[in-house]
C-alpha cells in the first residue's frame, strides 16, 4: 500500500503544470541577492567609459593599450590571494539583453533548487560552476567575458536531470526555456555571436553530472547499465 501511495505521488507530481517562472511565497535570499550584485555591477560598468571599474570584476585586469586592443597578464591577482575573482566575472553583463536574459533565468532556476535545496545548497553549486567555468574560459579565450550565463547552464543541467530522471523531486525543466538555452548554445558554436562558449558548455556538463550522478549511482548499484 506505502509503495503504490508513493507511485501515485510521484505521478502528481510529473503531471502538475508549472508557470515558465514560479511564483512562490517562500524566501529566497540568496536568489535576491544574486540579482541585486548583477543588477548593480550592471549600473556600475554600464556608463563607465575606461576598464576601471570592468577591471574590479574580472578574472583579472586589463590595459588599454589603444582603442582596439587591450593587454593582460597571467591572473597575478588571483596569485596574489584575489581568489575572489574567479567568481565575479558573473555579476558583468554587457548590454540590458544580456542582463535580462540571464537574471530571468536565475528567477526560474533559484527559485527552484533555493526553496528546495536551501540557500548553502545552491550557493555551493554557484561555486561549483562558476570557478571552473571562468578559469577555463579565461585560459583559452583571455579575460574579456562575463555573465551569469555559465551558471545558469550550470543550474539548467542539473534541473534538467532532476526533471528526467527523478521527476518526482519537484523540479521541473520548461520545454520553452530549455529551447532557448540550447539554441543560444549552439549559436554560440557557430561564433555568429562572441558569447563565453567555454563558460556554457563546462557550467552545462558540471550541471548535468551532478544532476544525473544519484541516478547513476543508482544503477551501478542496482546492477543495471
Amino acid at each position: 500500500v506505502r509503495l503504490e501511495r508513493e507511485l501515485s505521488a510521484r505521478k502528481l507530481t510529473m503531471n502538475v503544470p508549472r508557470p515558465l517562472f514560479q511564483s512562490t511565497s517562500g524566501k529566497r535570499p540568496l536568489t535576491m541577492a544574486l540579482l541585486t550584485m548583477c543588477g548593480v555591477a550592471f549600473l556600475l560598468t554600464s556608463d563607465n567609459p575606461d576598464q576601471t571599474v570592468l577591471n574590479e570584476f574580472r578574472i583579472t585586469a586589463v590595459e588599454q593599450v589603444d582603442s582596439q586592443n587591450v593587454r593582460w597578464f597571467s591572473i597575478p591577482e588571483i596569485r596574489a590571494g584575489q581568489v575572489w575573482r574567479l567568481v565575479t566575472p558573473i555579476f558583468l553583463h554587457f548590454g540590458l539583453p544580456h542582463l535580462v536574459f540571464n537574471m530571468l533565468c536565475l528567477v526560474d532556476f533559484g527559485t527552484q533548487i533555493e526553496l528546495k535545496l536551501g540557500w548553502k545548497r545552491m550557493l555551493a553549486m554557484v561555486l561549483l560552476f562558476s570557478v571552473p567555468s571562468n578559469f577555463v574560459q579565461y585560459y583559452f579565450d583571455g579575460p574579456m567575458f562575463g555573465g551569469f550565463s555559465g551558471v545558469n547552464f550550470g543550474l539548467m543541467g542539473y534541473i534538467w536531470m532532476k526533471a528526467t530522471y527523478e521527476p518526482w523531486s519537484g523540479f521541473f525543466m520548461q520545454p520553452l526555456t530549455l529551447l532557448l538555452l540550447v539554441a543560444s548554445f549552439v549559436l554560440g558554436l557557430t561564433g555568429l555571436f562572441p558569447v563565453a562558449n567555454w563558460c556554457h558548455g563546462v557550467g552545462l556538463a558540471l550541471g548535468v553530472a551532478l544532476g544525473y550522478w544519484p541516478t547513476m549511482l543508482g544503477k551501478l548499484r542496482s546492477g543495471k547499465s
